[in-house]
């Protein structure tokens, strides 16, 4: 579990299928991420239980109201599609639409990093976002990561589509440089 001032990550449980399912029906959301919009409560269900189910998926949870409204995950050692080695970590993250513009999804990555490179001594993070989606452009400047190169025509694993991926990372060195 990462505490932050206004949110809480922690693993996903089945009991947050139906505020799962709020968030991730909005088509702007799966979209954005590359997946399809959650079409019901068991769907969802079923999402944490084979996909989201790993050590490091994380539910974002507003801290307050205890809602989940987004989420992210680090795909760890050289199991990412952009990982090399063993030391390296993918982050991936989503966030409810209602919450954009508010500095939370900066808020979780930042804690993510953190903790990328303090607890489990990493050595560099990748990240990626599609072509269309500046709000996640954004987020990768802001928390210090580099652009490394362009993948075109990358499948999407839930729909026929393909889209052209920007491909960053941060390594440890820079982040703790952009941290003092």
């Amino acid at each position: 579990m990462i505490i932050t001032g206004r949110l809480v990550l922690r693993n996903w449980t089945e009991e947050d299928a139906a505020n799962l399912y709020n968030a991730a029906k909005n088509d702007h959301i799966g979209q954005a991420a590359g997946w399809m919009p959650h079409t019901s409560v068991n769907y969802s269900r079923h999402i944490i239980k084979d996909y989201w189910n790993g050590p490091e998926d994380y539910a974002v949870i507003l801290k307050f109201t205890e809602q989940v409204i987004g989420g992210a995950r680090l795909i760890l050692n050289s199991s990412g599609k952009l990982t090399i080695t063993d030391n390296e970590a993918e982050i991936e993250f989503w966030l409810a639409e209602p919450h954009w513009g508010q500095g939370i999804m900066h808020e979780a990555a930042s804690a993510l990093l953190m903790h990328c490179f303090k607890d489990l001594k990493l050595t560099k993070v990748w990240a990626g976002y599609f072509d269309d989606n500046m709000r996640a452009w954004k987020l990768l400047k802001k928390c210090g990561f580099q652009y490394q190169f362009t993948r075109k025509n990358v499948p999407l694993p839930t729909t026929d589509n393909h889209r052209t991926e920007h491909v960053f990372c941060i390594t440890r060195e820079q982040w703790q440089f952009y941290h003092r």
